[in-house]
Order: structure tokens, then sequence, then C-alpha cells
């Protein structure tokens, strides 16, 4: 075995594959590519492992689930406690990296306990879109427990450092994900055939990622006798699973769609499949930044986005992109037939939109960032 230059543990919540859990994967990596050795913490299982298999990259699971009572409750989580604290003290980490919440409060207590640092990798945690207080379970003592730990809190967004620095938050800081620049993989099946439109929306497929806003847009253009081709990518995640995957499908055939709307469930050829579109829809109602919304942007492309939250910082309005209201089928359904109707525009809006890519979202420049953040914590 290659000698390390010391062990990281990462932590997380989910096993699903979705933005979170690519962030993740690429920090993991990066903290590999420096010399360190790595290991992972889940809360669940799923397609995530299979993933860390193939990366060779060591993981343990500690299920956590609410029982039926607060009793119950409370003894799972000392379970969960002390099972975070064995797997970490066996690995004598330099650092702990939390990606989501449930999994940051287990970590954070052992790493006071043994005297760990800790880096919150905060991505939504904190105020999101309508709410004036955080989403986690333990309400307005979330900030005072991150003091308490000396935990570091590195957020994707200003507008959630502010919440934090509003929250009294002794350490935090901004860092954007990230994305690598593959503009000009070769495309695939569903580029531009016979001057038809692609659009597509990207994601996990979950209520509150918009999927029936989105089809809904799409029966209207198909009324209005707008021509397009369109693909729905993306697998069934926590959220509904495969009953939500079947509604949507009902929905497709209810409005007559089958023809024109592809469900391309998980794909390994995501970069390829945004090349191929001419318009990349992101209809959530809520989104604490939106990986899919980068990726779409360093690829050249047009984004129409839901005005929540982690879209809006990244989508200057008009000029990169477009925001528009969420949940609103009629006015995304206008605005891609304005976009299909004007050719220079959609091409305006692409320039722009991979031009602030590579400024503000690549990869390698902001997890250099990032690295140098989590090097400065262990010495």
């Amino acid at each position: 075995m290659n000698k390390t230059i010391g062990h990281v543990i990462f932590t997380n919540m989910y096993a699903n594959l979705g933005g979170g859990e690519f962030a993740l994967l690429a920090h993991i990596k990066a903290m590999k590519a420096k010399g360190y050795s790595v290991s992972v913490i889940l809360l669940e299982d799923g397609e995530f492992c299979h993933t860390l298999n193939e990366l060779s990259i060591p993981y343990t699971i500690i299920p956590f689930y609410w029982k039926g009572s607060k009793v119950l409750s409370l003894f799972m989580i000392l379970k969960v406690i002390s099972l975070f604290g064995l797997n970490i003290l066996r690995c004598k980490p330099k650092l702990i990296v939390s990606y989501t919440f449930n999994d940051f409060f287990f970590s954070a207590i052992v790493s006071k306990l043994v005297g760990v640092p800790i880096m919150f990798r905060s991505q939504g945690e904190n105020f999101p879109d309508g709410v004036d207080e955080n989403k986690t379970w333990l309400g307005k003592y979330f900030c005072p427990f991150i003091n308490f730990i000396g935990a570091s809190v590195v957020c994707t967004t200003c507008s959630e450092l502010h919440s934090y620095i509003g929250g009294g938050v002794n350490s935090v800081s901004v860092e954007y994900l990230g994305v690598k620049d593959f503009y000009g993989q070769s495309l695939t099946e569903y580029q531009l055939i016979n001057d038809i439109p692609v659009i597509g929306i990207f994601g996990r497929l979950v209520a509150w990622k918009g999927h029936k806003t989105y089809i809904l847009a799409l029966a209207k253009l198909k009324n209005k006798g707008v021509g397009f081709s369109a693909i729905i990518v993306g697998g069934a995640g926590f959220g509904g699973g495969d009953a939500y995957v079947e509604e949507l499908k009902e929905l497709v055939r209810f409005y007559g769609l089958e023809d024109c709307v592809d469900f391309l469930g998980f794909r390994d050829d995501v970069n390829e499949l945004m090349l191929s579109c001419d318009i990349i829809c992101h209809c959530s109602e809520f989104e604490p930044f939106g990986l899919v919304i980068i990726e779409a942007m360093m690829a050249g492309r047009v984004v129409i986005a839901s005005d929540v939250s982690g879209p809006s910082e990244i989508v200057e309005n008009n000029v990169n992109g477009i925001l528009i209201k969420p949940n609103d089928s009629k006015v995304l359904a206008e605005t891609i037939s304005h976009l299909l109707g004007n050719k220079n525009r959609i091409e305006d809006l692409a320039r722009e939109a991979r031009k602030c890519a590579k400024s503000r979202f690549d990869l390698e420049n902001n997890m250099s960032n990032l690295m140098h953040f989590c090097e400065k914590m262990m010495y």
C-alpha cells in the first residue's frame, strides 16, 4: 500500500447519486490525488456505494432513522454516535469533512470528544427558500451547536454564508462548487436532427425538482405546434422513488407526448447529452446550489432555471441564462418558445453562460481553494 500523508474521513447522509454526491466524489478524488488516504461514512446504502467500490474507496454504512418514540430515537442517536466514534478512532483521521446534516451532527460530537478538526460543507441546511429558520432538527440551536463544536463551515452560496453570519457562526466561508470543462466532447444520438430542437432536464426524479412543471410546459408547446425532442435524464431517488417515475410517465401519456419525450434514466454520459441539447431546464421548487446548472453552462447551453436561492446566485437573468418563477409551466413554455424562435438570442445566452462557468465554476480552481482550506485545518 502506498504511503499516505494522513487520513481524511468524509461523511454523507445519502447514498443516491445526485449533485451533492458528485461534489463529494470530486473532493474525495482531489484529496487522494494530494496523497491522503480517505474513507467514507454513510447513513444509508445505495448506488453511491457502487461508485465508491469502483474507485476502491473504503466506506462504512451506519444506518440512521427515527424510531417511533423520543426515547427510542434517543437510543438510536446514542448508538450511531458510538459507531461513528469507533470508526473515527480506528482511522485516526487528520480531518473530518461532512457533506450533509445528520452525519455532521454525529461526526461533530465525536470530533469534539477526540479533538479532530471538522469541516461542514453546507449545501442548503441553513435558511432555505421561504423559511425563516434552518431546516435541521436542531432548529435555532444549530448555529450555537456549530460554535460549541468549533466546526468550520464552508458554504456553496453567498446567501447561505450570510445566514450563518447572521446566526453568529464564528468560522464560516464560501466556496462554489465546480465542474470540469467538457466542451467539445462528442455528441449523442440526441444531437440536432432535421432542425428539431432538443430540450432537456437533468437531475434525480423527485417531486421538488419540478419535472411535472417541465412536462406541462412541453404539452403547451406541442399544443402550439412547436416541434421538439425532449429528454428527462435521472434516476429515481428518495422522495417517491419508482412510483413518482411512473406518475411522470403517466402524465406524458395523458398529454400524448410519448413520441417526443424520452425517459433516459440514470446515465453515465450526462455531459454528452447536455451538449446535445439546445435548451436545458432546471425547474426545482427550491435548490441549495444546482450543480446541473453550472454543468449546462459549461457545456455552452442556455439554461432556464427557477428563481430560487442557488440558481439565482448562479444565473444572471437575461445575461447568461433566464430565471423564472418556479411551478409556472405557462411561463416556462412561453420562454422556451421565444428562445426557439430567436436563434441569435440562444447563441448570445449560451456564449455568456460558458464564459461565466469558466470564470466562476471551474472545478480545478474551486477545488484548489477548497483543498487549501482543508489543509489549513489539518496543519
